[in-house]
């Protein structure tokens, strides 16, 4: 058996997923594995599993993966290669970026430093319980207003992570947060965010930068060109929110506002939490609407096509908004 090893990245690493979300894995190859064998003879592995279902590769994408169904979990599996004959049994990220990242490519960069994010948020949030709390209200209340789809224009996943992390550690300076009531803490973080003076970058670490390394990472002379710049913590840096424009950005501090007002007459009891993650309605919302429907023959098809569908419908929404009769446009899964 080859000496490999699997990670847990994203939400689920942090222990903040639904039940019916994706878990984000990284498989961690030794040197002799290369990408090729990760999407043929490994793809013929998973097909001859019968716990796997809905196998689907992507190997052209900007983050290479493969998706699949393991028994009743979906799961995104990323490939990273270490430049070594073996995994070493306990990857450890203390090191200097140019030693752990020496001679590994852009793919595999991106599925350790998933990986590196949920173990520096560990280590510099003050109070990982009350910041769990706040984060799952918080996801759970994006997810409902239709704000957590990064595809569309708004921030991703590990956006409203930092965020979370961001009020946490600057709360945690001057008091305990085992002493802030959920409640008080959940409407400082809309009041806190609603006012925030964007495009100023959301960051929680200070930013390395490294002349050795040839890797993209974020740096502060981008902030001009960006809307609502959120960064990750570790190198190399990325804007967890590059694809928000400045109409999604409007949308977003608007549910914000609304957040600290319904947060604000709920301390007062006036207000019921239910009213807090009231499912957004765009039909309630808007009066003018394109509607897509997408019908193909086979689940891997509409998986594949209706991904790059999604993809390019924010670009189709930025199109429409440069004309002068339309002020925004808003993209949304509806189900009749």
């Amino acid at each position: 058996m080859l000496p490999c090893d699997i990670l847990i990245q994203g939400s689920t690493s942090l222990g903040v997923s639904f039940k019916d979300s994706d878990v984000d894995a990284v498989l961690i190859t030794p040197n002799f594995v290369f990408r090729e064998d990760f999407f043929t003879s490994f793809v013929e592995v998973l097909r001859n599993c019968p716990s796997v279902s809905d196998l689907l590769v992507i190997s052209d994408s900007i983050v290479p993966l493969i998706k699949m169904k393991f028994e009743t979990t979906s799961v995104d599996l990323v490939m990273s290669r270490f430049n070594l004959p073996s995994v070493p049994s306990y990857i450890t990220f203390d090191m200097d970026p140019e030693r752990f990242y020496f001679n590994i490519d852009q793919y595999s960069v991106h599925g350790l430093s998933g990986c590196h994010f949920a173990e520096k948020i560990r280590t510099l949030v003050p109070n990982m319980t009350v910041f769990l709390e706040l984060l799952k209200m918080i996801k759970v209340w994006a997810h409902r207003r239709q704000i957590s789809h990064n595809v569309y224009g708004f921030p991703s996943n590990i956006g409203w992570v930092i965020m979370c992390a961001y009020l946490c550690i600057y709360l945690g300076r001057d008091s305990d947060l085992e002493c802030i009531p959920l409640v008080i803490l959940v409407k400082m973080f809309f009041n806190y965010f609603a006012n925030w003076q964007w495009p100023s970058p959301v960051t929680i670490a200070p930013i390395y930068t490294s002349h050795e390394l040839k890797l993209y990472s974020w740096e502060p002379k981008q902030v001009p060109q960006e809307t609502m710049p959120i960064i990750t913590p570790v190198y190399p840096h990325q804007n967890a929110s590059f694809l928000v424009r400045p109409s999604t950005l409007e949308m977003v501090v608007n549910e914000l506002k609304r957040g600290g007002e319904i947060l604000a007459e709920i301390t007062l009891g006036k207000a019921c939490w239910d009213e807090l993650f009231e499912p957004y309605d765009i039909v309630r919302e808007y009066k003018h609407f394109l509607k897509f429907e997408l019908t193909l023959d086979t689940f891997e098809e509409l998986k594949r096509i209706g991904g790059l569908v999604d993809s390019r419908l924010r670009e189709l929404a930025a199109l429409l908004e440069g004309d002068k009769d339309i002020r925004a446009v808003r993209i949304a899964k509806y189900q009749q």
